[in-house]
């Protein structure tokens, strides 16, 4: 394996003797693995893109779980605030303008 030889694979000399000898199969065998390969690694990176998006979507939900679940529980203690206090025939009512400021003393 000479400088002649690698010469011979740029210059393209190297396909026409391979031509010539029968290895057409194998030419084309080597071609379709090829192809094989870059399909395969396209359909890996569009799995991955799907796997992210999923995986960001699955965050987003769970936040939103989260929230929803806070809002639920807070709902649930007013409701029970509220009928402690009924109960007790207590005459405070739920404010028609919640504070919008609290300010807390020194």
């Amino acid at each position: 394996m000479g400088v002649k030889s690698i010469f011979s694979i740029f210059d393209g000399k190297f396909l026409k003797g391979v031509f010539e000898k029968g290895n057409r199969v194998f030419i084309f065998y080597v071609f379709a693995l090829l192809v094989l390969c870059i399909s395969l690694n396209i359909a890996v990176a569009n799995t991955r893109l799907k796997q992210i998006h999923c995986s960001n979507e699955l965050v987003n939900l769970k936040a939103d779980y989260r929230s929803k679940m806070a809002r639920l529980q807070f709902e649930s203690k007013r409701e029970e605030v509220k009928e402690r206090l009924s109960s007790m025939e207590s005459r405070i009512q739920q404010p028609k303008k919640p504070a919008a400021h609290i300010q807390a003393v020194k």
